[in-house]
């Protein structure tokens, strides 16, 4: 069988802004369709070997958000040190994969400008620095989501034109599932006219008083 083609791969850390990723997965996939945006956790089967589907899916995938939330950077254990700094970081792994593909990775920075902001080179693994270029598009909870949302969803459009084909398809099987409504009863007739008199154009014009100009 076929490996499902996606268009979109969310890559996340499972303890960051955990609600900030099903967030997004949701409003992604009511834009785009489920079939379009690729998220582990949503997309591996169980018991499916997930390194293989993970390499491939960085790699094949047009767009990858990376969703950046306070602890995305730092999280680790004081034993382990931070998971970023490992090569064998999932998160690390994912994104440089979809870099060296040329994929368009865009940095998804969750929360307010106070709370999360794009790394520094410094302060991630060197193959990880060319995340720092991209432009990142900001999440901010709260009612900014009714503006930022719709604004990504639009930018990636621009980015892929295919994904606009799967925004109007999913559209289309909106609505074929959406009930017809009925038609409005037409209106009823108008009551006779009875006995009353007829009035010609004219007789109305010369009650009224004709204009100098006829």
């Amino acid at each position: 069988m076929a490996e499902q083609r996606y268009l979109i791969f969310i890559s996340y850390r499972g303890s960051d802004q955990n609600w900030a990723t099903e967030f997004v997965y949701a409003r992604m996939t009511e834009a785009f369709g489920a079939d379009t945006v690729f998220k582990a956790g949503n997309a591996l089967r169980a018991g499916e070997s997930y390194p293989p589907v993970l390499r491939r899916q960085a790699v094949a995938c047009p767009v990858m958000l990376v969703c950046i939330g306070p602890g995305w950077l730092d999280a680790g254990t004081p034993d382990a040190g931070r998971r970023l700094d490992s090569p064998d970081d999932w998160v690390r792994l994912e994104i440089t994969l979809s870099l060296h593909a040329g994929n368009h990775v865009v940095p998804l920075l969750i929360g307010n400008h106070d709370e999360v902001r794009i790394p520094t080179k410094d302060q991630i693994p060197e193959d990880l620095r060319d995340l720092i270029d991209r432009q990142a598009h900001r999440l901010t909870p709260g009612a900014g989501l009714d503006v930022t949302v719709p604004m990504l969803v639009e930018r990636l459009v621009e980015l892929v034109p295919e994904l606009g084909e799967r925004r109007t398809g999913a559209a289309a099987r909106r609505d074929a599932t959406t009930p017809t409504p009925a038609p409005a009863p037409a209106p009823a007739p108008a009551p006779a006219p009875g006995n009353a008199t007829p009035v010609s154009l004219s007789s109305a014009l010369d009650a009224a008083g004709r204009p100098d100009l006829w």
